[in-house]
């Protein structure tokens, strides 16, 4: 028995519109696997096999050219989720086109030598987060920038001290390292720029001991080490504005062609507003100076 016109017309229909609705599945399929940026947002994490972080894209990007990225890590007891909750800090960069990348520290917190306290090689998964962040999104590498509030602007220290060069440059606040501090760093001359308030308590300028097992320690002895890692035997440019009083010594006049800066505000264990952004401004500097191009006043 055969089927008549009708029945034959409506069955192709319906096997048409299948094949319709299966291609359009698989053609949104394929625009989700093919777009692993939108995989994790300041809310739903990147995970990697040995931690995870969030990420805040600038406003207006165009989804192609390179972005300044900061990745920044939170205090102790701290989170990522709070350090994109910090609403000055998310405008203060997606205003001005940077990338916001927020590691979690394992038992909110972080691990380097002196102070071990978890067993991850918190070095080794930082620098995973450089990798995992320029995989998923364009990251200009020459201004990929490490910074870290309190234990996590130590961890920069030590990121910057004994890492592998995956960051442009490091802008840690509020925190140095601990005692005993490394007298040399394998990583070699690294550009840094560090902040402190004279009157933090918590993390003072000259260091602090911890409990029986753990010493803060003093911040311009850590800097002497730097200065003696990149090669800075000329004395300091001064300069003072903002409230701030900062000494630094310029890459072309440091053997290791490195730049090193030291700014103390009057205040405590904070960040000065506005001061990541402007650190971020920094690292384009030596790409002006070899580009002829010159740094804004």
């Amino acid at each position: 028995m055969t089927a008549g016109p009708a029945k034959t017309g409506q069955e192709r229909r319906r096997r048409n519109a299948g094949v319709r609705r299966w291609g359009a599945a698989a053609a949104l399929w394929g625009c989700v696997a093919s777009a692993p940026a939108f995989a994790c947002s300041a809310t739903e994490p990147c995970v990697l096999p040995t931690g995870q972080y969030l990420v805040r894209l600038p406003r207006g990007w165009d989804g192609r050219s390179p972005l300044p990225t900061v990745v920044f890590l939170h205090g102790h007891m701290g989170s990522a989720a709070q350090v994109m909750a910090d609403a000055g800090l998310a405008n203060e960069l997606a205003d001005r086109g940077i990338l916001l990348v927020a590691p979690d520290g394992l038992g909110r917190s972080w691990s380097f030598e002196s102070k071990l306290t978890g067993p991850r090689d918190d070095i080794a998964f930082l620098e995973s987060v450089a990798d995992d962040v320029a995989a998923r999104f364009p990251v200009d590498r020459e201004r990929l920038l490490a910074s870290g509030f309190s234990v996590g602007g130590s961890m920069v220290w030590y990121l910057a001290c004994q890492g592998h060069g995956r960051f442009s440059a490091y802008a840690p606040a509020a925190g140095a390292f601990w005692v005993p501090e490394p007298q040399d760093c394998a990583a070699g001359p690294q550009n840094v720029r560090h902040i402190h308030g004279t009157e933090d308590a918590v993390v003072p300028m000259t260091g602090r001991r911890i409990g029986a097992s753990f010493h803060q320690g003093d911040v311009m002895r850590g800097i002497a080490t730097w200065r003696r890692v990149n090669g800075c035997n000329q004395p300091p440019v001064t300069t003072a504005a903002g409230g701030m009083i900062c000494e630094r010594w310029d890459a072309s006049g440091c053997s290791g062609g490195r730049d090193l800066e030291v700014c103390l505000h009057d205040g405590g264990h904070e960040v000065p507003r506005g001061w990541i952004a402007a650190a971020m401004e920094w690292t384009a500097e030596p790409k002006r100076r070899r580009s002829g191009i010159a740094a804004a006043p």
